[in-house]
């Protein structure tokens, strides 16, 4: 076989030029600010047990998205305002002139709404400098499961909200009654909350819905006894 007769060397393609840079590798710990030395580990292995749905939503979660997050933000800073709980009312009394059987009907459905309302409200309001009153109200406000949640678990809660320096506020509100069965009321409520910590300091704006239920007490009073997320 002459040398004309050999089959021809062949090459792959060239790789057409990249259209952007390589990303660039992430610093070493040593290169990063003060602010976030604070151990991911440690972080996520508190994050992993936070038991409030709404810090979930914001400061308890590592930062992802950060531009659509921030670009969110951002476009609420100009316009909102967020409200205290003051302004956020429910009615405590069903109207006058409502026949005894039925008034007694709606009293008990207005009670259990407020508490989940207020339980609501509660859970997505905090900041470094209340959390003491944070923790107590939301363990006051619960029973059962939940109850018992809270207290094996907030002490981690406040070491991560300290440790992220973090803070929440309500933006928007609203929640409604489903049903009563027995002395067990289903509520639905969503919630949209501004939340800024020393991880993602820039405001984000979230909202999250969640179905909660709450149990009647012999003394009248209605505790939350579960909280399920339906979505974010």
């Amino acid at each position: 076989m002459t040398q004309s007769d050999e089959m021809p060397l062949s090459f792959p393609p060239a790789e057409p030029p990249l259209s952007f840079p390589p990303a660039e590798p992430p610093p070493f710990p040593d290169d990063q600010p003060a602010k976030q030395r604070l151990s991911r580990r440690k972080l996520a292995a508190l994050a992993g047990i936070l038991p409030l749905s709404a810090v979930a939503v914001g400061s308890a979660l590592l930062p992802r998205n950060g531009e659509d997050t921030r670009s969110a933000a951002a476009a609420q800073t100009s316009t909102k305002t967020a409200p205290t709980p003051s302004t956020i009312a429910t009615m405590t009394e069903p109207p006058a002139g409502l026949a005894p059987e039925i008034s007694r009907i709606g009293t008990r459905h207005i009670a259990a709404l407020h508490a989940i309302h207020t339980y609501l409200n509660h859970i997505a309001t905090y900041d470094p400098q209340s959390l003491d009153s944070y923790f107590t109200g939301a363990i006051e406000a619960t029973t059962g499961v939940c109850r018992q949640q809270l207290l094996d678990t907030h002490n981690a809660t406040r070491e991560y909200l300290l440790a992220t320096n973090s803070s929440s506020q309500v933006i928007e509100f609203n929640c409604g009654l489903r049903a009563i069965t027995g002395t067990t009321a289903l509520g639905v409520g969503y919630v949209k909350q501004s939340t800024s910590s020393d991880l993602s300091p820039d405001p984000a704006v979230s909202l999250f819905a969640s179905v909660v239920t709450a149990e009647e007490q012999p003394d009248g009073r209605w505790l939350i006894s579960e909280v399920k997320r339906i979505s974010t």
